[in-house]
């Protein structure tokens, strides 16, 4: 995500705790723990899950929350999300044992202005800093169909999704933006030499990370060393 100011943090994190307009998830349930989202460089993914009979109905909430979400938005439902978010931050970062070893590894392996410096839930200042009106304007700009990727896999007819989807998304606008590339790109970062950066924490253990650099996401290499991570440290079985 590309901030036109320099927020760690912010209108990406809140938005997608909304709710559609009507309250149209309010006695709906697909299936128990069915949506999850993730939010991490450098995507927001979304994942519903369900039987394929209920298609429609996952379709029809994910185009509400799309094309309607702002038509419900206040200042009482941002605050709302705002402390989500913040609370989250607290509970996943600040108030566990080596919560935030990424953030120090990602400040360390990426220079300043890098879109991994920061962590993607950001700081507590930038998110009370973000205004309805900034998360407003990033989600007409960046919540619309043709800046997402829809993918449905299950047992169903193609010509059926691909109706459905027409139905509930073709109807959003579409953005005008497209993002913006800087003025020269970044070079992929290097670590000039070995760096050894020691924190300390009140933490059960010591602990040691290793940690470098590895080709970009779908570069060559990229693949082949995922599957020796998960066959180093990915557990047994």
């Amino acid at each position: 995500v590309i901030h036109p100011q320099p927020r760690t943090g912010g209108p990406e994190d809140m938005v997608p705790g909304g709710e559609p307009p009507g309250g149209a998830r309010e006695g709906v349930q697909i299936r128990p723990r069915a949506e999850e989202a993730g939010l991490a460089p450098p995507l927001l993914r979304r994942h519903r899950r369900g039987r394929a009979s209920h298609a429609h109905l996952a379709l029809f909430l994910e185009a509400d929350r799309m094309g309607g979400l702002l038509t419900v938005l206040d200042q009482k439902k941002l605050d709302n999300q705002r402390e989500v978010v913040r609370n989250e931050r607290r509970q996943r970062v600040e108030n566990i044992p080596y919560g935030d070893v990424r953030a120090v590894l990602a400040r360390n392996l990426y220079p300043t202005g890098h879109g991994y410096h920061h962590p993607t839930i950001g700081s507590h200042s930038d998110l009370e800093a973000a205004t309805l009106a900034d998360v407003s304007a990033f989600f007409r700009r960046w919540y619309t169909p043709d800046h997402a990727v829809l993918v449905i896999v299950g047992d169903f007819e193609g010509t059926t999704a691909r109706t459905l989807i027409d139905r509930w998304f073709a109807p959003i606008p579409s953005s005008s933006a497209t993002p913006s590339p800087p003025s020269s790109a970044p070079a992929w970062p290097a670590l000039p030499a070995s760096v050894t950066i020691t924190e300390r924490r009140a933490v059960p253990l010591r602990r040691v990370w290793l940690t470098w650099h590895t080709p970009p996401r779908s570069e060559p290499g990229d693949d082949e060393l995922d599957v020796l991570a998960s066959l180093l440290a990915g557990g047994r079985g």
